[in-house]
């Protein structure tokens, strides 16, 4: 577990166990294939055919999805209301916040510790300003996983958090979350796009021209990195089960830094990326980079909150938000992650109709990520007794 919380005995389930090891073996199993420097040509012909290598890449049947059942949207506009009765509100003396977790799997855990520790003091003037619209104090939680962020804010553990972009539609269709803002540059723009980038000197100059190519991902999990880049060559006429010879070789880099510097120093001949973090590159300023392709427009990180707060005190966490100035504790800690400068309001239903699109197409079904969530969170349950 991420959070800070001590230690207990931990409960095993066999059955909770298979169920979450074996999504992990298969997530394992492609991190090991697509490993930098282990391309897709090695693979056994075995997996070729039918829709293998789809699978393997985690693309699935797509799927359609909704708000829980358990939730209402009176209003449509895709987020759920807070409940009708007073006694289901929630209320808390002191707020928790927390924002995106560093995964980064090639640092320790004591290295991603401390990044979120630099993420809780570049937002200590934030939590400050929300001390004073609530009256309540304000706690900054420590997460390296995801996964124990999610679960806390399912159970109203996490009052306010920041997700990513590709977290966010799960977050709001099974976690009753409700994204309220994102970060934004000095003129209010924000979002990225899915860059595809080559060397400037490189032979490729359009899409077409990467089949039969090394083509380099960043991780399951990435919008810009992964799941969009896979949709846009399929898009583009790309067939990713054929194996002998592939249309493309995958490779992963784990890291849009990761991608970019691969690119540029040739240990990459071709790589999806978030083109904010790219025009931050030095490489890229230096002109060693070129464009070849680029998506729509990704909206970037959500903060928000649970559903159920209570709605004055909800009401005021918006104003503490929306009225705050950023001190150069925040402003220099985003100085890599984009160069933002203010928080702006987002439009659920409209600035992420593209996220949502991506995980249907890729058949990312929020329902069945629920049920994982949950087997997890069973299997690394605190012993009651």
């Amino acid at each position: 577990m991420s959070t800070p919380n001590q230690k207990k005995p931990v409960k095993f389930s066999i059955l909770r166990v298979l169920g979450v090891i074996l999504p992990v073996i298969v997530v394992g199993g492609l991190i090991l294939m697509f490993a930098p420097g282990l391309l897709s040509r090695v693979l056994p012909e075995s997996i070729a055919g039918g829709d293998r290598m789809e699978r393997t890449l985690g693309i699935r049947p797509p799927v359609a999805n909704r708000l829980a059942p358990r939730f209402a949207d009176r209003s449509g506009n895709l987020l759920a209301d807070a409940p009708e009765q007073a006694e289901q509100w929630i209320n808390p003396p002191v707020l928790t916040f927390a924002y995106i977790p560093e995964e980064d799997p090639r640092l320790s855990e004591q290295e991603r510790l401390a990044r979120a520790e630099a993420w809780r003091e570049a937002f200590g003037g934030l939590m400050a300003q929300i001390r004073k619209t609530t009256g309540r104090e304000v706690e900054y939680r420590l997460y390296t996983d995801r996964n124990a962020q999610e679960l806390d804010i399912k159970h109203g553990k996490l009052h306010i958090a920041g997700l990513n972009t590709g977290s966010v539609p799960f977050a709001v269709n099974r976690l009753g979350f409700i994204p309220a803002f994102t970060v934004a540059d000095e003129n209010g723009e924000f979002g990225h796009r899915m860059a595809i980038i080559v060397r400037k000197e490189s032979r490729i100059r359009s899409i077409q021209d990467i089949k039969g190519q090394q083509f380099t991902l960043t991780r399951p999990g990435s919008n810009s990195g992964y799941t969009a880049p896979l949709l846009h060559l399929r898009d583009h006429g790309f067939d990713l089960n054929k194996f002998n010879p592939p249309d493309v070789m995958p490779v992963l880099s784990y890291s849009h830094t990761a991608s970019i510097a691969g690119v540029a120093d040739g240990q990459y001949t071709v790589a999806a990326v978030a083109d904010d973090v790219l025009e931050k590159s030095e490489a890229y300023r230096q002109g060693k980079l070129r464009v070849i392709d680029r998506s729509p427009r990704f909206p970037g990180p959500a903060i928000g909150w649970v559903h159920n707060l209570e709605p004055d005190l909800a009401g005021k966490i918006r104003e503490a938000f929306a009225t705050y100035a950023w001190d150069d504790a925040l402003v220099d800690q985003f100085e890599t992650w984009g160069g933002f400068k203010q928080f702006r309001a987002i439009d659920y239903r409209e600035d992420w109709g593209y996220v949502r699109s991506i995980d249907d197409r890729f058949g990312i079904d929020h329902a069945r990520r629920e049920e994982q969530l949950t087997a997890w969170a069973e299997i690394f349950s605190e012993d009651a007794e």
